[in-house]
């Protein structure tokens, strides 16, 4: 992570949000579901690109994110609205992951980032946070294979990433209210 600081942090977590509860809503066939992933996509894309445009110093990592983002946002519309072409969204989308998981997935754990320290809360916080990704993915798999409890799965991973972002919002809001 940088050390200045971002902007637009709160309203692009609160669109993910709207983002796990429109996915939420797809799991169950309820209304809206595709009018609130499409708002939460286009936020998303939006805001990511008003942060990216006055960021004042652009990296080829910076630019990385802003494709890995746009081209994210990009195919969650193609595969809301079954629109063709997903597929080279997707490989320009993995080859972005791919890169941002070499230039800066390892930063977290090196020790040139001075901000970032490895406490305790900091690593329980981070393992809420992969289970409940991992609780996300299994419950989408075990809905699809019509598996018993595959909901309470898929609920419990998108409470326990609700809870990490919220979480992150008002710690973040704490420290600059202390500063």
């Amino acid at each position: 992570m940088e050390s200045d600081k971002k902007i637009l942090s709160i309203p692009l977590r609160v669109s993910m949000c709207f983002l796990l509860v429109g996915f939420i809503f797809k799991m169950l066939h309820w209304q809206l579901a595709s009018t609130i992933l499409t708002a939460a996509f286009v936020s998303i894309l939006a805001l990511y690109a008003l942060r990216f445009w006055n960021k004042p110093k652009k990296t080829f990592l910076a630019y990385n994110k802003l494709i890995l983002i746009s081209f994210w946002s990009i195919n969650g519309l193609i595969q809301i609205y079954h629109l063709p072409f997903a597929l080279y969204t997707q490989i320009i989308l993995v080859i972005s992951l791919i890169l941002w998981a070499i230039l800066e997935g390892t930063a977290y754990f090196s020790k040139e980032n001075k901000s970032n320290k490895l406490n305790t809360s900091l690593i329980i916080w981070n393992l809420i946070m992969v289970f409940g990704s991992i609780a996300i993915m299994s419950g989408g798999f075990f809905m699809l294979l019509e598996w018993d409890y595959a909901l309470a799965l898929l609920t419990l991973g998108v409470f326990l990433i609700t809870i990490y972002i919220f979480k992150d919002v008002f710690a973040q809001e704490i420290r600059d209210e202390n500063s």
